[in-house]
Order: C-alpha cells, then sequence, then structure tokens
C-alpha cells in the first residue's frame, strides 16, 4: 500500500502499514519564525484516536528542545486539531546555528511505533517595517518628522520592540533608539544640527535579533533658499518676428504668497549661438546699448523695445544684423533683473528667443497631388506658428485660374486649416497659388490618366 500524502501548507508527515486505520496526518507551515506561534493541523487514523500526540520543536543537531511540548488527541477520524508551536527566542540565541538554519518538527505517542519528525526552515524574521518622513529634501536646522509601522507576518499592526538609527551624509550614526510601536505606529523627530555636512542622510530600523531584515529610508540635507518673490516675463509670442515694428514683454514680480513687489527693473539683451554642446552652460554676449530699466507698480511693469533699435546696435556693436542671426539660428537672450526697494532683495528671470523671418509655416501636404476632371477638387491649406502649433483667424487667399472659381479666400479655423472647393476644367494639369500673411506657395496638381475615362476601380 502507498504512503498517504496530505499537505496543508508544505510539512507532512504519515504512517501507514496494513489499513487505512494507521493513518497520521500531521502539516505545519514549511517555515517557522522565531518567536511567533504557528499552526500545526493533526489528523489521525482509528487506531490512534483518543490517544494523546505530543508535538514540540527540536534542534536538529543538539537535540535540545527549543519550544514547549503540547499534546492533543482527536476523537474522530474526521477530527482535525490545532496545536501551536513557537520556538522559544532565547533557548535558539544560546544554540549553534548555521545558515540556512533548520529545526525538527517532532510528534509522539504512544501507538506510534517511532517517533515521526521532519525538518522545518527556521526564519529570524519577525514582521515588517516601513518608514515615512515628511520631506524628501532639508535644510541644516530643519527638523525632520518621521513615522515607524510595524507589522507582522500577515501585514496587521503589532508591537514588537525595535532598534532606529540615524545615519548622516558622512555615513556616521548619530542617533540610536530602542522603541515600540503603540497600535503598529510610531512617530518621532530629530533637528538636523547647523553645521551638518550636506548630503544624503538615512534612517534604519530592524526588529530586535532581526538586523539582517533592516530597512532603510534615505533623504537629503541641502542648503537651499526659496526665493521670497517671483519675477516672469510674459510676451504674446516668445520669439522676434524680423518684419515686428517693437518687442513688448511685461515683466511681473510677486511673493509666493500673493503680496506685490514695488521696485525696480533691470534688462539686458543678449545674443546666443545656436552651436553649443548638449549640457553645456551657454554664456550669451551681452549687447551694449540695449539696456533698459524702469519702475515695477503694483506687481507689472511693460517695455518696449524698437526692432530696429535692436537691428542697428547690433550693426554698431558687433558688426551683424537680425536677418545674420536668424539665418545663422542664433538667438536673443534676454535677462531681467527685479530689486525690491523695500528689503533690496534683487531676482532674476530670463528666456531665450528664436529670430523668425516669418509669422507662420504654410503646408500645402493635405492637398492631393492628382485631380479627377470633371470632379470637385478640395485643397487643404494648414497655417502653423513658428513654436508649431496651429495659426487660427489667418486670411488664405488661392487662385486655381484652370477652375470656374478662378481665386477663392478662407480664415482659417481653430486648427489652423483652411478648406477649399475647386470645379476643374477638362485640362492636363493645373497650377495652385496659394499666399497668406506675405508667404507664397505654389503646387503643380496633374490629371489622372484613363484610357477609358473611367475612374473607378
Amino acid at each position: 500500500m502507498k504512503l498517504h500524502i496530505v499537505s496543508i501548507l508544505l510539512l507532512l508527515t504519515v504512517e501507514s502499514e496494513c489499513s487505512a486505520d494507521n493513518r497520521l496526518f500531521i502539516s505545519a507551515p514549511n517555515v517557522f519564525h522565531v518567536g511567533i506561534k504557528e499552526k500545526v493541523f493533526v489528523q489521525l487514523g482509528k487506531r490512534h484516536l483518543d490517544n494523546p500526540v505530543t508535538l514540540y520543536l527540536e534542534h536538529e543537531s543538539d537535540g535540545v528542545v527549543v519550544s514547549k511540548k503540547e499534546t492533543t488527541s482527536c476523537n474522530d477520524e474526521r477530527d482535525t486539531k490545532t496545536v501551536e508551536l513557537m520556538i522559544d527566542r532565547e533557548t535558539i540565541s544560546r544554540l549553534r546555528r548555521s545558515q540556512p538554519f533548520y529545526v525538527l518538527l517532532v510528534a509522539e505517542s504512544s501507538t506510534f511505533s517511532v517517533r515521526k519528525a521532519t525538518r522545518v526552515l527556521v526564519s529570524e524574521h519577525r514582521g515588517y517595517i516601513f518608514i515615512q518622513t515628511d520631506q524628501p529634501i532639508y535644510n541644516p536646522k530643519q527638523e525632520v518628522k518621521y513615522r515607524i509601522f510595524t507589522l507582522d507576518h500577515t501585514l496587521r499592526p503589532h508591537q514588537e520592540v525595535f532598534h532606529l538609527s540615524v545615519y548622516n551624509a558622512a555615513g556616521n550614526r548619530i542617533m540610536k533608539f530602542l522603541k515600540t510601536a503603540n497600535g503598529g505606529i510610531f512617530r518621532g523627530t530629530f533637528p538636523i544640527p547647523d553645521v551638518s555636512k550636506t548630503g544624503t542622510w538615512k534612517i534604519t530600523a530592524h526588529y530586535e535579533d532581526d538586523e539582517a531584515n533592516a530597512v532603510s529610508r534615505e533623504f537629503k540635507v541641502k542648503k537651499f533658499v526659496l526665493p521670497s518673490f517671483e519675477v516672469n516675463i510674459a510676451m504674446e509670442q516668445k520669439y522676434i518676428l524680423l518684419s515686428a515694428d517693437q518687442f513688448v514683454f511685461t515683466i511681473s514680480a510677486k511673493y509666493s504668497y500673493g503680496e506685490k513687489v514695488a521696485g525696480a527693473y533691470h534688462c539686458q539683451i543678449g545674443m546666443v549661438n545656436k552651436a553649443t554642446t548638449q549640457g553645456q552652460e551657454v554664456t550669451p554676449v551681452f549687447i551694449k546699448g540695449l539696456e533698459q530699466t524702469g519702475s515695477v507698480k503694483n506687481e507689472t511693469a511693460t517695455v518696449y523695445l524698437s526692432t530696429a533699435k535692436i537691428d542697428k546696435q547690433l550693426k554698431d556693436v558687433h558688426n551683424r544684423s537680425l536677418s545674420d542671426l536668424q539665418k545663422s539660428g542664433a538667438q536673443l537672450y534676454l535677462a531681467v533683473f527685479v530689486t525690491n526697494i523695500q528689503n533690496g532683495e534683487i531676482q532674476k528671470a530670463d528666456v531665450y528667443l528664436p529670430i523668425i523671418s516669418q509669422k507662420y509655416t504654410m503646408d500645402l501636404s493635405r492637398t492631393r497631388s492628382h485631380f479627377i476632371p470633371g470632379y470637385p477638387l478640395d485643397v487643404v491649406v494648414v497655417m502653423r506658428l513658428p513654436d508649431g502649433s496651429p495659426a487660427a483667424g489667418v486670411r488664405v487667399n488661392t487662385d486655381l485660374q484652370a477652375s470656374t472659381e478662378k481665386s477663392l479666400q478662407e480664415t482659417t479655423d481653430k486648427d489652423g486649416t483652411a478648406v477649399f472647393t475647386f470645379n476643374i476644367q477638362s485640362v492636363s494639369q493645373i497650377t495652385l497659388d496659394v499666399t497668406a500673411d506675405g508667404l507664397r506657395q505654389r503646387k503643380v496638381i496633374r490629371s489622372i490618366s484613363s484610357s477609358s475615362n473611367s475612374y473607378l476601380h
């Protein structure tokens, strides 16, 4: 007769001789955690009913019993009895251990021919710990607020004693505590000294005698100062248009909590070459004679600068024109400094401005390159701004002399698109001319040829 093998978790032991009456089922976890009560299930055959069975844990090599001996019995073959066994922490700590570490789960009864034993793995992992801090970055002299969450193996809060340590950026342990988390949560604070070395600090925690499963939480200590007020540069277009008469921008300065700044501004304009190494800090070449100064009242100031003046100063000082910069891909650099007249504090904002020759770009790619004689032709024109966004409200003119309409006008919609429909005469090809805001494009559209004059497929 074959052995009967049953496992609720992993560990099992079975005895069988001549009949099913001699069955013995004992199942338990495959890992026993030190100091944690683990459940062991017992089911007995008819021969063993009403006879006590004693279960305990024993050191594998030394034979020392490391848990209490628990006794149970079954009155019916269908009964399943449960006992709880726990590895005693103090006893196991005195014994020699190897890694991995095993003990024997032992079952004894007067009806067993021999005692039953099997190996189970031992773990000193006592549960889970999670660490939180109220910020990821701190200044010296700030206070760190933190929380420790302690959970058992079923992820329920428990109040195990744990070790807590704090390490500074140099790797030195500056604090060490032994704590208990009431209700599974411990809250604490500690200050960062003013003379502390900046860098990455660390909080670590582990249960007692479970240092191998320590957890940590890192945070940074940096010396940083947030600006008390912020400067912004606003403009309708973030570029310089060669054909524009003037360049207009608005300066605003305001505290983060909403208070307006009263002060003075100073503006500088420079140029920056396009060919720079990625990640390299760009140093602008400032253009003398273009400095602007004035007052900031009610947090704003509007500045007007003539495009002709920018071009003249470029030619006088650097022997270059705005058109030269546009062709080479160079950009203008605008720096604005605002001084708070009440406390003398200065804050800065800057922006890089590309130079463009046309306000819009025109795209005819959505217009077909062939037409069918006698059928309407849709001409699709897409207008875009220099940053690629749709240009709405632009007047577009189209001229197609081979059509009955000759020429049509439309204004682009919110998607920057204007659509024209022409009725084409029987010609071999047509020439489409499109103009908008000084831009002009021409496209030749050819007729689809068919010997049978049939264009259906």
